[in-house]
């Protein structure tokens, strides 16, 4: 006999995906923001080469581009 299984979903549970979804929208906006920041350093000093990516570091030691 197949039985169809339903869960509820605790409060907890979805306000622990909230903090999780602004979290990766916090983290998109701030690679966004270093690959600009990677950009801009590149066309200020002039280097024969284009940024395609850059990855925010949560550490905020360094900003690490290729």
């Amino acid at each position: 006999m197949i039985r169809s299984a339903y869960g509820f979903a605790w409060p907890h549970v979805l306000a622990h995906e909230l903090v999780l979804d602004r979290q990766l929208i916090t983290k998109l906006q701030d690679e966004i923001k270093a690959l600009q920041l990677c950009q801009n350093k590149v066309r200020q000093k002039k280097l024969p080469m284009e940024v395609i990516d850059a990855e925010y570091q949560w550490c905020v030691v360094h900003t690490g581009f290729s």
